[in-house]
């Protein structure tokens, strides 16, 4: 559970742990008392997507969080569509990130368009973790599409390139989630993710 634990190591201060059972892991995450005061008693689900908001001026930070929890989350396919789940999720030396995305596109579970996104996130996170310097371009953009009816929209296209980015992270979660609800809701939280949730309000201004 790599993604979880880059998740609580980076934003989830020390305190009594909350278990998520996985197949036959069960996982560990540890709120602090800010966290476990904001948590909405949803589940793990939601509690992230709002520690994903507190980073919206950080995209660095907000990517971190986001492949972190893509991370678990693709980990909560493969215990629902492989027969050899629990040694997959167990061996990171073999069955890395890269190697599950891989498996599940060839089983049909994520589609190719799904697994160039999620790989692509991959690079962009490897890229930001490794390297002193990050800095969102364009072609990062290029990790998520905007819906139909938001494309063209000048309070997206006036919005600098870091918030772009973020946006389209926020996007991907919960289109990721509300894909694959069934099985993710039974571990992690609700059913569905709400629109509220999905597109918070934005009260900065464009920079």
């Amino acid at each position: 559970m790599g993604g979880l634990c880059a998740v609580a190591a980076a934003f989830l201060p020390l305190a009594n742990p909350v278990l998520y059972v996985l197949g036959s892991k069960t996982v560990k995450t540890r709120y602090g008392p800010r966290q476990r005061a904001r948590s909405k008693g949803y589940g793990l689900g939601v509690d992230v997507f709002f520690e994903f908001v507190q980073h919206h001026s950080n995209p660095r930070a907000a990517l971190m969080v986001a492949h972190g929890f893509m991370e678990l989350l693709v980990s909560a396919l493969v215990d629902a569509n492989c027969a050899h789940a629990k040694r997959i999720n167990s061996d990171k030396r073999n069955f890395t990130h890269s190697a599950k995305l891989v498996l599940l596109n060839e089983l049909g579970t994520i589609n190719h368009d799904w697994y160039k996104r999620l790989d692509y996130l991959r690079k962009i996170r490897n890229r930001a973790a490794h390297e002193p310097l990050f800095e969102v371009t364009k072609e990062h953009l290029a990790v998520h599409p905007l819906p139909a009816h938001l494309v063209g929209i000048r309070e997206i296209t006036s919005l600098s390139l870091d918030r772009q980015f973020i946006q389209r992270l926020h996007l991907m979660l919960g289109e990721f989630w509300n894909k694959h609800n069934k099985i993710f809701t039974s571990v992690f939280g609700p059913q569905r993710l709400s629109p509220s949730l999905l597109f918070p309000p934005d009260r900065s201004s464009p920079k």
